[in-house]
């Protein structure tokens, strides 16, 4: 069965940090395939990296694993997540435990409650070639906790053959696990089930003791506190949360209130748009500067849908940016203003002439056709910006549709 892990990270492209992280997954798992989605997110923007997954999300193939790494908290206490994807995704995300999930979530507009979350415990030691390295510091955890998980998975998954991942009645992770797992041994049919794992593995508890495997069971005798033998799966069962161990990776299960919570609260406004008629004609949407991509387009927070009546009739309006939304909808402050076309593409208006447009994932972008619209941008903003520093500034757009 063929595994996916599509990686995405900060490291940049100039060291030799991505090549470390692939040679630790090739080691672990040597027949999968590791696509790299982006290693050009701007450093510690988790936001960015996340909206770059979420818009991914829809094109990737089943059993992928989602490996991004953008983690500004390295080095610290916070945890490493394995998150399984419902229905429509496809797939399992792993990553630092710093809003990164929850950002996704809010992108590809997935109810949390539906996604099933596990702390990572413990992963294979990527050092198995240098036993001399006897200590190192804690800057890398992308090559030594997440790369390896990520392997160990991709790993686990081609050993017991499962070929659906993610649907939300057929999770790797069913849950509750055991209520489940005797569905999905049905559909396996493993007949050799001691042939599928190597050696048995020792599951280390949150105290830190041992438990020795125990014989299989049916499932209507598994026991809280105990480990059991399910086909591939080893179960442990405490307090009600259940952990697995997956060949060398163990997880511990978690619910949202147990993740860290964003920097940018999700209930606020900050990563929404604000979209209001004034009178029976005059529009206006407000929203914010999520990217600025490799042609100087400027995406913005705010959907296509606000604007498909206004593109169909190439209707234009007022761009400003940088200032400020007060009560009573007055857009003030604002370091640059111009005149643009809304419309359904680049190429509708002259070139050289502003566009707002709708793009591939269904928000609006500020564009020139042909042009490059930062470069515009940084030549009357004050003080000078650029892509980074723009990043979250405010856009205020209005347009009357009765013109």
């Amino acid at each position: 069965m063929p595994i996916t892990i599509s990686f995405c990270s900060d490291f940049g492209l100039e060291d030799y940090y991505v090549g470390q992280v692939k040679h630790v997954i090739r080691r672990i798992s040597p027949s999968t395939s590791v696509i790299d989605l982006t290693h050009q997110v701007p450093r510690q923007n988790v936001i960015l990296g996340s909206l770059f997954v979420a818009n991914t999300l829809p094109y990737v193939g089943p059993n992928t694993i989602h490996l991004s790494i953008i983690d500004p908290s390295v080095g610290t206490e916070r945890k490493g997540i394995l998150a399984t994807l419902p229905n429509p995704f496809k797939g399992v995300i792993i990553a630092p435990d710093n809003g990164f999930l929850q950002y996704v979530c809010h992108f590809a507009k997935i109810d949390i409650n539906d996604v099933q979350i596990y702390f990572i415990r413990s992963t294979p030691t990527p050092f198995v070639i240098r036993p001399l390295l006897a200590e190192v510091g804690c800057t890398f955890d992308g090559r030594d906790l997440f790369g390896p998980a990520a392997g160990e998975l991709a790993r686990f998954m081609i050993e017991i053959g499962e070929e659906k991942l993610s649907a939300a009645e057929d999770r790797i992770y069913p849950d509750p696990i055991v209520d489940e797992l005797s569905e999905m041994k049905k559909e396996e049919k493993l007949e050799n089930e001691s042939d599928i794992l190597s050696p048995d593995p020792i599951v280390v508890t949150p105290s830190g003791s041992e438990m020795k495997k125990v014989e299989s069971k049916s499932l209507g005798e598994i026991t809280p506190g105990k480990i059991h033998k399910r086909g591939a799966f080893y179960l442990l069962h405490e307090n009600d949360k259940a952990s697995i161990s997956l060949g060398s990776l163990v997880l511990d299960r978690a619910e949202e209130s147990d993740l860290t919570k964003p920097d940018i609260d999700l209930t606020s406004k900050q990563l929404y748009y604000i979209s209001r008629t004034i009178d029976s004609d005059v529009h206006y949407v407000h929203a914010f500067v999520l990217h600025v991509d490799h042609y100087g387009n400027c995406i913005i927070s705010a959907p296509y849908s606000c604007f498909k009546k206004a593109a169909e009739a190439d209707t234009t309006c007022t761009v400003e940016i940088g200032g400020e939304l007060l009560s009573g909808d007055e857009y003030q402050g604002a370091k640059f203003s111009t005149a643009a076309t809304i419309t359904k593409g680049y190429a509708c208006v002259e070139v050289g002439e502003w566009c707002i447009t709708g793009n591939s994932y269904g928000l609006i972008e500020l564009a020139i056709n042909q042009g490059n619209a930062l470069e515009e941008l940084s030549e009357e903003y004050e003080p000078e910006i650029d892509a980074s520093s723009l990043f979250m500034t405010s856009v205020f757009i209005t347009w009357n549709e009765g013109e």
